[in-house]
């Protein structure tokens, strides 16, 4: 059985005043049962905002570590407002490598949104429970077998028991009153 896993709205919003959001989900020792909770971002959507100013250019950068633990920036997506005012995405962000997005140029904003995914693991005692209740279905199994057999040999009928070719001696007496 799958773990189970919970998905909540994330959203951010980058302007001149606060141009740049992290997000991280790197274990933190305060909360409870973090290194078993796995939490991944999906960015979806990115739009200006209503007081964006027409025809200027939004940039928005990213910077985050690849595979190899190597510092990646790049561009993230570029908006202005009267020729492209949104764009969709399908780009994920796993924990233990914070991301950041920071806004290069314009004054925005630039409002970011996505879905973040907790998943929790199987619970241990529940699996500990499955692998116990399996054991006990095999032991039924062989069990169940086994008294089939035994039944099968026990409604078998008994080879009779042999006859000599003596016959029985007659009592002499019985013959003479007949």
């Amino acid at each position: 059985m799958a773990g189970d896993s919970q998905e909540h709205f994330w959203g951010c919003e980058l302007r001149k005043d606060k141009p740049e959001i992290t997000w991280s989900y790197e274990d933190d020792e305060e909360e409870e049962d973090t290194e078993y909770v796995i939490h991944t971002l999906f960015l979806k959507h990115a739009v200006l905002g209503h007081t964006a100013v027409k025809g200027e250019r939004n940039i928005v950068e990213i910077e985050t570590k690849n595979s190899d633990k190597a510092t990646v920036k790049q561009t993230l997506l570029s908006l202005t407002l009267g020729q492209q005012d949104m764009f969709m995405f399908d780009i994920s962000f796993s924990q233990g490598s914070p991301v950041t997005f920071r806004l290069i140029e314009g004054t925005g904003p630039v409002c970011l949104a996505g879905q973040q995914l907790l998943e929790y693991p199987d619970d241990i005692n529940e699996s500990q429970n499955d692998s116990m209740l399996t054991e006990d279905l095999e032991e039924d199994e062989e069990n169940i077998s086994k008294d089939e057999s035994f039944k099968k040999m026990s409604t078998k009928r008994k080879a009779p028991t042999q006859i000599s070719g003596k016959k029985g001696k007659r009592d002499s007496s019985q013959d003479e009153e007949e």
